[in-house]
């Protein structure tokens, strides 16, 4: 591998900045500007003082770079600065750059030169074992405001590894002619696809997918997501668009722990310009109490403490469902999801009795909406599976083994007749799961054991021998041979 080049530390460019007079001398001007105006005469003229006076100075500014960003000629040189800096808050230690400038920018290169884009990322990761590569754009971390539709992430630890996170934008006319712009647009698909890329970055063996290398890099481009979806959300024309968006957008953030808090702040704009009479705001503030509770969830562990705040959780869905009930009645799918947030909340806070009344009353009504509507039920509505598997699980918290054995067999018996996507995979294996545990407490240790085979057979497919969640199968597989 060639030596690494030597790196700038950011406080080297912030000096560089003040020594041309300040961020005001560079306002608006390109890298090749800052170069053409104050490093090329510099470069003819090197001597800029005592050296020697410098010495100390220079050995703490210049050092094998770490970190190798690269940006094009025509970028705005301070929108490449700011963006270093919202790098650096996120790492432990000062990195050193070593800034990389190209003429042709990518972006513009045909749909056919992938090829070529993939040969100047080879060239460049070899040189430095950390890379960071930022597409050329006036500010970088504006991901999903840009025209084009693909963007690309190298990095590397002690090897060479470069990855191509693809399908990571949309085109901004895409978003700018839909109404509503943001919820009915595959702007929050592609933020979900771009999400699992930058989450899944594939790193080998010398890389740890865990290390706060990794961490940082994702941590990252999640902030330039998400900041750049929140833009797109501010310039919707009408405050009505804003909050329908945002109310979108937490719905998106609010599947991920990691990210609770930030769809709170989304549900929270949306209720203040709701009417507080629609349905809209009814949505907003049940799923606003949602991630209150969740994220009291996280920070107390205290019985007490979550006593009080199991009471606070479920007084709020229950004023909103008395509410939702004046309004719309009892047979409105707004008002019966009202009634499985407060089930859910009853069952995660380990009330399985007034979790199983609330959640039976809510799947009795659910069906009898159904059957009005002359909908097939419950094929193609992924959400009344879910519902069912919760009452189900309460079932088998109050021991109503029976009661919870139906239930999940017809959930798996429709999961088995509509797989259409990974996500039904996903939730059939689970509910296979269940199903086998209600078994193994029945006692029907020859019903349990297909379910755990098949269980365990996926699990070693989909995530490898080595991992807890197939050890964990081969144990419940291991348990039933034992039992048998």
């Amino acid at each position: 591998m060639p030596p690494k080049p030597r790196g700038v530390t950011l406080e080297y460019i912030r000096q560089f900045i003040d020594d041309v007079g300040g961020r005001s001398k560079l306002q608006g001007l390109s890298t090749s500007d800052v170069w053409t105006q104050f490093v090329a005469p510099t470069l003819s003229n090197p001597s800029r003082g005592n050296d020697d006076a410098n010495e100390s100075s220079t050995a703490t500014s210049f050092r094998a770079a770490e970190w190798c960003v690269c940006h094009g000629w025509n970028d705005l040189f301070l929108a490449v600065v700011d963006t270093l800096e919202s790098w650096r808050s996120s790492l432990d230690t000062p990195p050193s750059f070593w800034l990389r400038v190209f003429n042709q920018p990518l972006h513009l290169l045909p749909p056919a030169s992938a090829d070529t884009v993939s040969s100047y990322v080879s060239q460049i990761v070899p040189v430095v074992p950390n890379m960071l590569v930022l597409w050329p754009q006036e500010d970088p971390s504006t991901l999903l405001s840009c025209e084009w539709s693909a963007a690309a992430l190298a990095v590397a630890a002690t090897n060479s590894i470069h990855v191509d996170v693809t399908a990571l934008l949309v085109p901004r006319k895409e978003v700018l002619d839909d109404t509503p712009p943001l919820s009915r647009t595959p702007l929050l698909d592609a933020y979900a696809t771009s999400t699992a890329a930058i989450t899944g970055l594939p790193f080998d063996a010398v890389s740890s997918a865990s290390s706060p290398l990794t961490a940082a890099v994702r941590a990252f481009l999640l902030r330039s997501l998400h900041a750049a979806i929140d833009r797109e959300i501010q310039t919707l024309p009408t405050s009505l668009d804003q909050a329908h968006a945002s109310y979108a957008f937490g719905l998106v953030l609010h599947k991920s722990a990691d990210f609770i808090e930030l769809a709170k702040s989304y549900y929270e704009r949306a209720t203040s310009s709701f009417s507080p009479t629609s349905r809209e705001y009814f949505c907003a503030c049940r799923q606003l109490a949602l991630a209150q509770d969740a994220i009291t969830t996280l920070l107390l562990r205290n019985d007490d403490v979550q006593n009080a705040r199991t009471s606070c959780a479920t007084s709020k869905l229950q004023s909103i469902l008395e509410s939702q009930r004046l309004m719309f009645g009892d047979q409105d799918m707004d008002t019966i999801d009202t009634m499985v947030a407060l089930g859910y909340v009853y069952a995660s806070h380990s009330q399985p009795s007034l979790a199983w009344h609330v959640l039976d009353k809510a799947m009795h009504l659910r069906l009898e909406l159904f059957h009005q509507q002359h909908q097939p039920y419950p094929n193609h509505h992924l959400s009344t599976l879910h519902v069912m598997e919760l009452l189900a699980s309460q079932s088998f918290a109050l021991r109503q083994y029976k009661h919870a054995a139906a239930i999940y067999s017809t959930c798996l018996l429709h999961y088995d007749n509509d797989q259409h996507n990974h996500e039904d995979v996903i939730a059939r294996l689970t509910c296979a799961n269940n199903l086998a545990a209600v078994f193994m407490c029945q006692g029907q240790y020859n019903k349990a054991r297909p379910l755990l085979t098949e269980c365990l057979e996926q699990d070693i497919l989909t995530f490898g021998l080595d991992d807890d969640r197939t050890l964990v199968s081969m144990a419940n597989v291991a348990e039933v041979h034992r039992c048998l």
